[in-house]
């Protein structure tokens, strides 16, 4: 079995605004190729999803991750799972 493994790391997420959000679909399109050739695409992020563990952080990281998987779902027609794997500063701290 083929699986295309997209891997992002340490993006910290803060806001609606970051930069990165513009370049979604961008980071789609750069998969295509291998993503077409495979039986699945696995995205993986590992490390720092957001800036400091807050709810908000992840949803603004929500919303650019499902952009990548429906652009790659609609390329494909074939199945794209995420990994979360996450990092010291996706631990929310205000109570400490």
């Amino acid at each position: 079995m083929k699986i295309n493994v997209l891997h992002l790391s340490d993006i910290h997420f803060e806001k609606n605004t970051d930069a990165v959000l513009l370049r979604a679909t961008e980071i789609a399109a750069s998969n295509y190729f291998r993503a077409r050739e495979a039986e699945l695409t696995l995205i993986t992020v590992t490390g720092d999803i957001a800036y400091s563990g807050s709810q908000e952080e992840y949803k603004v990281a929500e919303t650019f991750l499902t952009i990548i998987r429906e652009a790659l779902i609609a390329e494909t027609g074939k199945p794209v799972y995420l990994l979360m794997v996450p990092g010291n500063h996706d631990c929310d701290r205000a109570g400490w």
